[in-house]
């Protein structure tokens, strides 16, 4: 709680740890990841702060049930927030912003998880989504705002299915300009079913 961690290869891992809460820490400079979960369980992150790390922001790595709410993820060299072979997480009023990649990554199988009312802005890079689902599938999305992201605000591919997205803000660069971003991209094949509805693009 309220601990600084820095210079490290890892700021905050939790490896087989279950029910742990982590709360107001900062873990900046860090040489992989800010805040990395792996094979951690029922865990509850709030308030912490990932930025200017190497990589990602906030890492989960076959991990089901944790909680993370108003956390940051800001200028870190990777994804604000990753999630890989993890399911039924949520995540709810963090921000991801100024990350060179996605803002909130769901890839590898990440199945049945919910991101409710998060932020993600000014993300940049190749990969600079606000959002991305890679072969993941009935993932649960709303109420999240994607702010002039470099590509997509919402990125769906790979064999990602049964995905739903309702009541998100999508909010683009002016067009024209270097970051010219899209609303969503759908690279999945024709057997695939989404929901998408009342949502909002400006």
């Amino acid at each position: 709680r309220n601990c600084y961690f820095q210079r490290c290869r890892y700021g905050l891992y939790l490896d087989n740890s279950q029910r742990n809460i982590l709360t107001g820490n900062i873990c900046s400079y860090n040489g992989v990841a800010g805040f990395y979960l792996d094979f951690s369980n029922n865990c509850y992150l709030n308030n912490n702060t990932a930025s200017n790390n190497s990589s990602i922001g906030f890492y989960l790595n076959w991990v089901s049930n944790n909680r993370l709410e108003n956390n940051k993820s800001l200028n870190n060299g990777g994804p604000g927030f990753s999630m890989s072979k993890s399911s039924s997480n949520n995540l709810k009023f963090n921000l991801s912003a100024n990350n060179n990649s996605q803002g909130f990554r769901n890839f590898g199988a990440s199945n049945n998880n919910r991101l409710t009312n998060n932020i993600s802005s000014n993300n940049q890079g190749a990969s600079g989504n606000g959002f991305s689902v890679e072969n993941s599938s009935n993932n649960y999305f709303a109420q999240n705002t994607a702010d002039l992201n470099q590509t997509y605000g919402y990125y769906i591919t790979g064999t990602s299915t049964s995905d739903t997205f309702e009541y998100n803000n999508w909010i683009g660069t002016p067009s024209g300009t270097a970051s010219d971003d899209s609303a969503v991209y759908n690279g999945c094949g024709p057997n695939t079913s989404f929901i998408f509805r009342y949502n909002y693009w400006s």
